[in-house]
Order: structure tokens, then sequence, then C-alpha cells
């Protein structure tokens, strides 16, 4: 997944939407809390960007939610980009399904 700086989703492949149920044209322009299970708090959040804004990277494990309700862990790797600047341009997202890894 590409999001904008602003975290709005400018882009997701097709194992994403494979993954999630949701087409390319449902999740663009949508936030990346389109795909949050409920079972992480605003603290949880919070740690994570805090992360990502000193390190440029977070990765972890996380519960995500399908278009159909089935919720299922997946170990995300978030990666800011940045012009020649400094200045956070976009973020990008990879997602693993671990759900075998874990059953």
């Amino acid at each position: 997944m590409i999001t904008d700086a602003q975290g709005v989703i400018l882009q997701i492949n097709r194992a994403l939407a494979e993954s999630t149920g949701y087409t390319v044209v449902e999740a663009i322009g949508q936030k990346p809390s389109l795909f949050q299970s409920g079972q992480h708090d605003q603290e949880f959040y919070r740690a994570m960007w805090n992360t990502i804004k000193l390190k440029g990277s977070w990765q972890g494990e996380i519960y995500n939610r399908r278009k159909n309700g089935e919720i299922f862990p997946v170990l995300l790797t978030i990666s800011a980009v940045s012009d020649d600047e400094g200045v956070v341009t976009h973020y990008v997202g990879i997602h693993n399904d671990i759900s075998e890894r874990k059953n």
C-alpha cells in the first residue's frame, strides 16, 4: 500500500486486495484505518507512529480486518518516503498475512 503524507491511500496491489477483500477502487482515497480490527488501542498506534517519525520505519505484528469482518494477524512494515529536503511525501506499507504461521 502507498499513502500520501496525510495517510490517504493512493495505491494498493492485487495481493493486498485479495488478502483483505477490498478492491483497489474501494481502497483508494480511504485511510488505512479501513483495515483496523479494533484490537489495538490509541496508545498502540501513537507509539507506532512515534517510531515511524523518529526512525523512518516500524515493523510489528498487528491484527487487521477483512471486508467480510474476519480479523487476521499480519506482519506489517511501514516506511516513510522523504524528498530531497527530508520532508515525508509518502508512506509505504507491506503486510504479510501470518494466519497460518500463528495457527
